[in-house]
């Protein structure tokens, strides 16, 4: 009976090993998918996604070295492609940065009445990256012109056009609105 008892016992302690056996494996599988290094208290939180990317996905490009002019900034601005010029402008070319007032224009003219109008004429490009579907530039500006896109891009509206090589430096426009479009 003694026998009979003992095997019982190593059967149980087998099944036990291999119960144990199996979830260690199935725990560090997981630890390894996700680098999930929590404790036991912050579990009970939402599971970490690993998300790969798609295999047509183009990887982020290296971030060069750019030499801001004397009296200059760089700023960085990130716009749709078609605001951004879809990635035409590239390093070193020059552009007019356009703004679009939704709903109060420069200096209190009209309210309510949407604007468009020629903010900075002839802006440096030190970087242009096309992301697909945004542009991300690095301009050449001073504080007061940074003031500018910076108050256009999170409040308002920013469009750049591509200025010809050696065009002039245009001052301001009055802007066009509904009244004066035509």
């Amino acid at each position: 009976m003694a026998a009979r008892s003992r095997s019982t016992q190593m059967i149980a302690a087998g099944a036990a090993m291999f119960v144990i056996a199996a979830a260690l494996a199935v725990l560090a599988m997981r630890g390894n998918d996700n680098n999930d290094t929590r404790d036991n208290a912050s579990s009970e939180s939402a599971p970490t996604v690993t998300v790969q990317p798609a295999a047509e996905s183009t990887p982020t490009p290296a971030v060069t070295p750019v030499k801001i002019p004397t009296g200059k900034e760089a700023l960085e601005v990130q716009l749709p492609a078609v605001q951004g010029l879809a990635g035409y402008a590239k390093t070193g070319d020059k552009v007019n940065v356009y703004g679009t007032f939704k709903d109060q224009q420069p200096n209190n003219a009209v309210k309510g009445v949407p604007l468009a109008k020629l903010i900075l004429s002839n802006v440096e490009v030190l970087s242009a990256v096309n992301n697909g579907a945004t542009v991300t530039y690095v301009l050449a500006v001073n504080p007061n012109e940074a003031e500018q896109i910076i108050y256009l891009s999170s409040f308002q509206g920013l469009w750049l056009t591509l200025t010809r090589e050696g065009a002039p430096t245009v001052g301001g426009t009055p802007g066009h609105n509904a009244s004066n479009v035509s």
